[in-house]
């Protein structure tokens, strides 16, 4: 045999393992290069994903902000309105223009009790009238109570829009 055509068949032994290698290495690298790219484009779809619920969140909490803030308007107009009101009622009081009176009647009197006089007394219907320095005690209870009413529609709206139910 000859030992020239030992080296030729190990030098071509050796070319054709290094282009298998070479050949499988382009192959590995188009697989690699394809997961990659699988894996960037799922990344993005992910990314895009999440921006759009972001998005959808934050347009959301812009409503909420937007409808709290006319919640307050609103309330902020109501309590200038029942203020206005009670100055006018406390105005006319104290210029005696209106008086403030009570519409009560009494049940009938039994039959085993006596009247006081004849014609009169507490079953006839008519209105009582309060003093007239009662009048700012009433208007500030009024007051009050209409303070109340609207801070509690106020917290009622509030709690609607976190709660995203209508609550009377």
């Amino acid at each position: 045999m000859n030992p020239l055509a030992n080296w030729a068949k190990a030098g071509l032994l050796l070319v054709c393992f290094g282009l298998g290698w070479l050949v499988n290495g382009w192959r590995l690298s188009a697989e690699l290069a394809d997961v990659q790219s699988s894996h960037s484009r799922a990344i993005a779809r992910a990314a895009a994903e999440t921006l759009t619920a972001q998005q959808e969140r934050d347009a959301l909490a812009d409503e909420k902000r937007q409808r709290l803030a006319g919640i307050g308007t609103e309330a902020a107009k109501q309590g200038v309105q029942n203020a206005n009101e009670n100055e006018r009622v406390n105005t006319c009081l104290r210029d005696g223009s209106c008086v403030l009176r009570i519409r009560a009647q009494c049940p009938p009197a039994a039959s085993n009790v006596p009247s006081a006089r004849p014609g009169g007394g507490v079953d006839t219907p008519a209105p009582a009238v309060l003093a007239p320095e009662t009048g700012q005690a009433y208007t500030a209870l009024r007051a009050g109570i209409l303070e109340t009413e609207r801070v509690l529609r106020a917290c009622q709206a509030s709690l609607g829009v976190f709660t995203g139910q209508s609550i009377p």
